[in-house]
């Protein structure tokens, strides 16, 4: 389908509007000390940190992804949310208390202090390494579903184009620009799907015949298979949620620079819970949207019909489809996929160059209080790196959800031993520490690479669904 005017004025009014924050922060209410750019001087309100936690976990993966896995494997998929509420409390409870009473700006600074240096350079470099491997990937998947949609317009320069704008307004204003950015955004991506799932309702007719399809087809199914080799059972799919979140926001420094910038510990409880509820909330409408989806294309499954070869481009797929009946729908796809990308880039790229510049070149910069010059220039530098990593990301004989859970499951399993013995095993001394943290990466590199190498050989099939043959 052609876009149209009001498609592409939707878009750049989203993108406008994130300069334009980024452009307030940096030049008519600056950071005045690198604490401020770095941290809002520990002074930030509750609602929009809350906001922007709930964007940071909203990524493109979230919204093209997670709809296609439950489109083609099922609802099982998503008891990986249900995890959640065991993550709130860990976090109220546990992470959150400790980080405070030992007045703990970076995740790592408390590993150095419960172990030592050694094993947080080691924590502190995988993070690096993570970093700069997921956030290009995050990146190409918005501009490779743009591309999609846009037909014509070439994915790289869609990638340069969004890169581009996230590195500008992240550089400008800092912590400040990027959380209210993020408010900006999420507002953006939660309309936009709320949008999107109604008109996809409207077209099948009601819910109730919404859901009536969907169950009809199977997609409401769930696998309750005690075989750990099965790809989503309820049970594999929320232990790895558990620990997924409570890395993705307890021990991953983008989200501990946002939650420790409250002044309270009252305070960050208070944004988490919110969090809490708006997160639920959001990945409810993803769910929804999957089933929808399994609904509209009841008497055609795409996939198998040839109409797309990606389960990937399913979503796109069906918003070209609603854009028949429905002017701007298209737009508002872009655009949440635009904000999905933009918030969770500019919340890395922050962080990594603000860690960057605090433990790595800070120490040895006298005087530097006042020098907000470093971090802007490492965010510039990172942003150019993301933008020609996209290149390397368009090679690899990999899908996108294959490279991120990856890397994901080997860094954060390493997280997560080492931050919960911290807290709860004060008899682990740092050189025990430190060596069984190269052992279990060492072991766990070698099942996911023999796992990868298994992977062309052992195909999963989707549910079963009961698609009619009228294509």
């Amino acid at each position: 389908m052609t876009l149209e005017y009001l498609d592409y004025t939707i878009v750049f009014l989203s993108l406008g509007s994130s300069i334009a924050i980024g452009v307030y922060y940096g030049f008519f209410n600056k950071s005045k000390t690198s604490e401020d750019y770095m941290f809002g001087n520990r002074q930030m309100k509750v609602l929009p940190i809350a906001i922007s936690l709930v964007a940071s976990q909203i990524n493109p993966l979230t919204i093209i992804g997670f709809p296609s896995e439950i489109f083609v494997f099922g609802i099982t998929f998503g008891f990986h949310f249900i995890g959640m509420i065991f993550v709130v409390l860990i976090l109220i409870y546990l992470i959150i208390p400790i980080f405070y009473e030992n007045n703990i700006t970076n995740c790592y600074d408390y590993i150095e202090k419960r172990f030592d240096r050694r094993t947080m350079i080691f924590l502190k470099t995988l993070f690096f390494i993570l970093g700069y491997l997921y956030i290009p990937v995050y990146s190409y998947i918005s501009s490779q579903a743009l591309s999609f949609v846009t037909t014509g317009i070439n994915v790289h320069l869609i990638n340069t184009i969004v890169c581009s704008i996230c590195v500008m307004y992240t550089m400008l204003g800092g912590l400040k620009a990027v959380v209210w950015t993020d408010v900006l955004q999420n507002f953006v991506m939660f309309f936009a799907l709320l949008f999107i799932t109604y008109i996809g309702v409207t077209e099948v007719g009601s819910f109730k015949e919404t859901f009536s399809r969907a169950s009809d087809i199977g997609i409401f199914e769930v696998n309750t298979n005690l075989d750990i080799t099965s790809k989503n059972t309820i049970w594999n799919c929320f232990l790895s949620g558990v620990l997924l979140f409570t890395c993705l926001i307890g021990f991953n420094q983008s989200c501990v620079q946002r939650i420790v910038s409250l002044p309270t510990i009252k305070d960050s409880r208070k944004a988490i819970i919110l969090f809490f509820i708006g997160f639920i909330i959001t990945v409810s409408i993803v769910c929804i949207l999957a089933v929808v989806m399994a609904a509209f294309f009841n008497d055609c499954d795409p996939l198998k019909s040839g109409e797309i070869n990606q389960s990937d481009n399913i979503l796109s797929y069906f918003v070209q489809k609603l854009s028949i009946n429905t002017r701007g729908i298209q737009g508002m796809y872009m655009a949440c996929v635009v904000c999905a990308s933009l918030s969770t880039i500019s919340a890395n790229i922050n962080s990594l160059s603000c860690t960057l510049y605090k433990d790595c070149i800070k120490p040895f910069i006298p005087n530097s209080k006042n020098n907000n010059l470093i971090p802007k220039i490492i965010a510039l530098l990172s942003g150019v790196f993301l933008i020609c990593s996209g290149f390397v990301v368009e090679i690899l004989n990999s899908t996108a959800i294959q490279i991120i859970t990856t890397s994901l499951n080997l860094v954060f399993s390493t997280y997560a031993s080492t931050f919960m013995l911290g807290f709860l095993a004060p008899r682990i001394h740092s050189r025990a520490m430190f060596l069984s943290n190269i052992v279990g990466f060492i072991v766990i590199l070698g099942v996911i690479v023999k796992g990868q190498f298994f992977s062309g050989r052992v195909q999963y099939e989707p549910i079963e669904k009961t698609f009619s043959t009228d294509c």
